[in-house]
């Protein structure tokens, strides 16, 4: 068992995604993990790990964790119960052959785990007996090994220098991944810690120490300047960077009166995949696992974020600029939840509920899983008995995103939609099937006065009236008629402005790609 402890001189740099993320992407890659929350002070691996059945109880003060596992060290002469008794197992996609066991900090935000936690600081502060802390932490770390025989027990530690972040880091751990900002304080830090784990005794039996350095939230602009050339160099080879997520911090900054909303909206996007893709890459390079299986697992987790990020998003891009729009609320989305259908189960990647995912009359709206070498079709069928969602959404390999509808006929296999956007909250108040945005179906909206799909139907409309040099526009000019002949009926005035605005030939507001090779049609 190899055990991995993350550390940071301060808060804010992202170590407990990074455990989270570590942890998801090693069990999906077939290794036995345990990732376990030393963070007292702060826990909130569970936050990121747990399902939301944790995460109730935890609120309610009837989860256990490390706190109360340690406590029992200290006040019973008992053996303390198995760690399974408090570990949760973490829910993974139904073909993988790796295992994810966390063990929380306690249940924490409650009121009994600061009681506990405050027991167990009067015993380390003042009845140093059975070995104090250092005893305990080892036992742990045994039990742990016994126990769930992990390959790799990862840490969250804790933030600054305490005495048990000092155990965690120097006694624990054969390996230290230490996180930094690039604020000089937390470089140098970062620095004075690192120099004391190598000189900090050993136990005989352990290897040397290895310490791994990040630096976190650095602009993509900024990843190959001097500056931080000059801070890797500093920090030693065994240094990598991780890009700057701009949604992250972007109350912490002050934006500069050039950029525009498009702009950031654009940056907030594409820096948020480029961060969780260089996670990833670097989770790869660190530990060992199979190419194949790493993969597979990054093909996964990079698609169930960019469909979080798409559902989540407030603005659609185009040519030229943005608009926003109503994405769908946090509060409305669960990620890792299982559902049963006789004696089979499956988990959901993503789940879309029709109010808050917490009140106990909400019903899921949409599902959406990863299917990497199942029947697509089938697994679609399962979930539309299982969850008698509106849509369901498959995803796969290379981007590719299938579409179910629950309100259509299906047989033993479901049917794809036409449509491959997921649907946003409006879709589903306005339009009979969320999955149909066929051109009758958007007419007929547009008609009741939903201005929210003209541009689809204007795009229709410049696709099918113009042939495309290579062939990537569906040149039918009876549908571009029927298109053009129902806007021009529409009869309310600001609507039709709106559709005057929507077919505007300015081509910094219209332009349309048409396809590959194709020029761009005003």
């Amino acid at each position: 068992m190899e055990t991995v402890a993350f550390y940071s001189y301060k808060g804010g740099v992202g170590r407990t995604l990074l455990v989270a993320n570590t942890a998801q992407f090693l069990a999906v890659s077939g290794r036995r993990v345990v990732a376990l929350d030393l963070d007292l002070e702060a826990p909130g691996l569970h936050q990121k790990l747990a399902g939301q059945e944790v995460l109730d109880g935890a609120k309610r003060g009837e989860i256990r964790g490390a706190v109360d596992h340690l406590l029992h060290g200290f006040e019973s002469r008992s053996r303390s119960p198995s760690l399974r008794k408090i570990a949760v197992r973490v829910d993974l996609p139904a073909d993988t052959k790796g295992s994810l066991w966390l063990i929380p900090a306690g249940s924490a935000p409650s009121n009994a785990y600061w009681l506990a936690l405050e027991r167990l600081n009067d015993y380390l502060r003042t009845r140093r007996t059975k070995g104090g802390l250092l005893e305990a932490v080892l036992q742990l770390q045994a039990r742990i090994a016994q126990e769930f025989k992990p390959e790799f027990l990862l840490v969250d530690s804790r933030t600054g220098i305490t005495e048990l972040g000092g155990l965690a880091t120097s006694i624990l751990a054969d390996r230290v991944v230490c996180l930094s900002s690039t604020a000089p304080e937390s470089i140098e830090g970062t620095r004075v810690v690192a120099a004391a784990l190598r000189s900090a005794p050993r136990l005989s039996s352990q290897q040397p120490l290895r310490i791994d350095f990040l630096i976190t939230r650095v602009p993509s602009e900024a990843i190959h300047s001097s500056a931080v050339s000059a801070l890797i160099e500093q920090l030693g080879d065994s240094t990598a960077v991780l890009p700057h997520d701009s949604s992250i911090a972007n109350a912490e900054r002050g934006l500069s009166a050039s950029e525009t909303a498009h702009t950031r909206a654009n940056d907030q996007r594409d820096a948020g995949n480029e961060l969780f893709s260089a996670t990833l890459s670097w989770i790869a390079k660190s530990f060992p696992v199979h190419k194949e299986d790493a993969e597979r697992a990054r093909r996964r987790m990079e698609a169930v974020h960019r469909t979080w990020r798409d559902l989540t998003s407030t603005s659609e891009h185009f040519r030229g600029g943005s608009r926003s729009r109503a994405a769908w609320p946090m509060h409305q989305l669960r990620e890792r939840v299982r559902f049963s259908k006789a004696r089979e189960s499956r988990q959901a990647d993503i789940v879309v509920y029709d109010r808050a995912a917490g009140v106990s009359s909400a019903k899921p709206l949409m599902i959406i899983e990863y299917v990497d070498h199942e029947d697509r079709d089938s697994v679609a069928h399962w979930w539309l008995e299982a969850a008698r969602a509106q849509v369901v959404a498959i995803l796969s390999e290379n981007s590719d995103r299938r579409l179910y509808s629950g309100k259509r006929e299906w047989d033993r296999r479901a049917h794809r939609s036409e449509r491959w956007d997921l649907p946003l909250p409006h879709d589903f108040e306005i339009l009979p099937d969320p999955t149909d945005t066929s051109v009758e179906a958007l007419i007929e909206s547009v008609r009741r006065g939903h201005a929210e799909y003209l541009d689809r139907l204007v795009t229709e409309w410049v696709r099918c009236s113009a042939s495309g040099l290579h062939g990537g526009a569906p040149w039918k000019p009876r549908l571009a008629r029927k298109i053009l002949d129902a806007l021009a009926r529409v009869e309310d005035l600001e609507l039709a402005r709106r559709v005057l605005w929507a077919a505007s030939a300015d081509p910094w507001h219209r332009g349309m790609w048409l396809g590959d090779g194709d020029d761009w049609l005003e």
